[in-house]
């Protein structure tokens, strides 16, 4: 199963309660070749700063943004002991901070950029965390065992945005 299924199995792709997301298919080829290895993913299992699997008791500064199913999902306020260091001082760029938990254990990051310059910077981070990708239609997926990551182009709230998630692949199963 691919980690896109994956989240779609999960729900994640409507993370954001309120907020409407479409992800375009793969184009009419298929999925291009992979670009690099894919292991970094896996090593991070997260974002610097904010393991996948850590106890909604760890978090502070959450702000209730709903359920979708099994999940709680919470946007990351700015006063939050646990952060990703890049996340918290370009909050400007990337204002959609969420995440997301079942059992009690994060299992979901989602980062949203609205603004051009904010998804040019998410896109490079991104690219630095987990390094080459598989492109997928509009899409960049990280696929490892124990975590993965897609970065895609969506309409959110009839703007577009750029969304990055990082999903625990425990969760997926």
């Amino acid at each position: 199963m691919t980690l896109h299924l994956k989240l779609a199995v999960l729900g994640l792709g409507v993370a954001l309660a309120s907020c409407q997301g479409t992800d375009s298919a793969p184009a009419a080829g298929g999925p291009e070749p992979v670009l690099g290895t894919l292991t970094r993913v896996d090593s991070l299992n997260g974002l610097p700063g904010i393991r996948l699997g850590r106890p909604f008791t760890d978090f502070n500064d959450l702000v209730d943004g709903g359920s979708t199913g099994v999940l709680s999902v919470y946007k990351l306020g700015p006063e939050s002991r646990i952060q990703s260091p890049w996340f918290a001082e370009n909050r400007a760029l990337v204002p959609g901070q969420f995440v997301s938990f079942t059992g009690g254990k994060l299992v979901n990051i989602q980062l949203v950029a609205y603004s051009a310059a904010g998804q040019e910077a998410l896109r490079q981070q991104a690219t630095r965390l987990f390094g080459p990708a598989k492109r997928v239609g509009n899409r960049l997926d990280w696929n490892g065992t124990v975590a993965g990551a897609v970065l895609s182009a969506q309409q959110i709230g009839g703007q577009p945005a750029l969304v990055l998630e990082v999903v625990s692949m425990d969760a997926a199963r």
